[in-house]
Formats: structure tokens, C-alpha cells, sequence
């Protein structure tokens, strides 16, 4: 797992921009290469962190072990049952070694510090979390293209539920679907690509999950 640690207080010359800071080290062997400019998912549950960042969430940054600050996109925020999920751009991640990054955090007037263009930039032409709100049967919610690209997608009917990351999108598997602007930009054409969704259905489903 991720060793996430415990709350350290930073040196007093930091402590009038971030007040605290943690450790976070991926353990050697996670993968059987090293991963080059490749998001990770991380979380922190630790009531630490709560009790001093800011009831938006928005007093974070994440960088790397030399100080330099990492791209990252906050994915869900939630003081009442300690759970901070966010994804943040490494620039590698060391198969037969640890890698260490900190978040530092607890800084009440900086401004917002995400910026999820940057970290599915490289390589991605389309990410939809899904996790915006949505009402049963209704047309009306847009679910954001996180590469900064476009594609966002138009709510046909589905709902928001809650996800196993943060909050996901339920559809009745009759007519629910998302619709996608700008797909013809999307344009895979014979080389390899990889398409993936992380999905749950209650029983075999034989439609697609992407259609073009």
C-alpha cells in the first residue's frame, strides 16, 4: 500500500505560505517497469489533514522529492468522513525503488492550486470521472472532459450515485447513455490506444460501453 505517514510541522520559514506537510512514498515493485509521466490516484484519510486545510480543500499542493510542485486534479473532498481523493501527475515511478512525494497543505490565503489539463495532457485525448451531480431522466447535466480538449459529455438520463471512486453515474441499461461533443476529434486511427472505464453492471451486458 501507500505509506501515507503522519503530519509534520514545516520549518518556521514556510509556515506564513503551507503550514503542514506529509509524506507520501509509492513502495518499490508496484510495477515490473518504471512508469514515466503516469497520474496515480491518491488518498488520504488521515483526520490530521482535515482539521488543517480548508472546508474548500483548495490549500493543497503536491511535489515531487526535489520540491518541484506535480500537476494534480482533485477528484473529491470530504472533511465530514476524512477522504481526500486526488489525481497527481508523477513524472516516474520507480519499479525496484521507493518513489516520495509530499503534500503540502494548511495555507489559508493561496489560490487554487489543481490543474487537471496538466496532469491528462500527455497522451490522453478524453477523461470523464463522471462525478458531477446528475437527476434521474433528465438531460441537463454536463460531465466535464478533464484533458482541457472539449469533449465534454451531455447527461441522457443517467444519475449520480456514489462511485468506488468518489461519486460515479448509474444508467438503467435501456436508454441511458452520454453524449459526447466534439467526438469526431477523437480520432483513434490504426495506432495502438487503450480505452478503459471502470464499471460495475448486475448482470451480462452485451452493448457497448464506447460507441463511435
Amino acid at each position: 500500500g501507500i505509506d501515507t505517514g503522519g503530519c509534520v510541522k514545516l520549518p518556521e520559514q514556510l509556515e506564513g505560505q503551507w503550514r503542514f506537510r506529509k509524506r507520501i512514498t509509492f513502495p518499490a515493485g508496484g510495477a515490473p517497469s518504471d512508469l514515466n509521466v503516469f497520474p496515480v490516484l491518491v488518498s488520504i484519510s488521515h483526520s490530521e489533514f482535515f482539521e488543517h486545510t480548508r472546508a474548500d480543500g483548495r490549500d493543497v499542493m503536491f511535489v515531487d522529492n526535489h520540491g518541484k510542485p506535480l500537476p494534480y486534479e482533485r477528484e473529491l473532498y470530504d472533511a465530514a468522513t476524512n477522504r481526500f481523493l486526488a489525481w497527481v501527475l508523477l513524472p516516474v515511478i520507480y519499479a525496484n525503488q521507493e518513489t516520495p512525494i509530499e503534500v503540502y497543505y494548511g495555507s489559508p490565503d493561496v489560490g487554487e492550486t489543481e490543474t487537471p489539463s496538466l496532469v491528462w495532457g500527455y497522451g490522453f485525448s478524453a477523461v470523464w470521472h463522471l462525478s458531477e451531480p446528475a437527476v434521474d431522466e433528465l438531460e441537463t447535466t454536463l460531465h466535464v472532459d478533464s484533458t482541457g480538449k472539449g469533449h465534454f459529455g451531455t447527461q441522457q438520463g443517467n444519475k449520480s450515485v456514489v462511485g468506488a471512486i468518489g461519486q460515479a453515474q448509474e444508467f438503467d441499461g435501456v436508454d441511458d447513455h452520454i453524449v459526447v461533443a466534439n467526438s469526431h476529434t477523437i480520432a483513434l486511427g490504426q495506432t495502438d490506444c487503450t480505452i478503459s472505464a471502470w464499471l460495475k453492471t448486475a448482470t451480462n451486458y452485451g452493448s457497448g460501453i464506447f460507441i463511435k
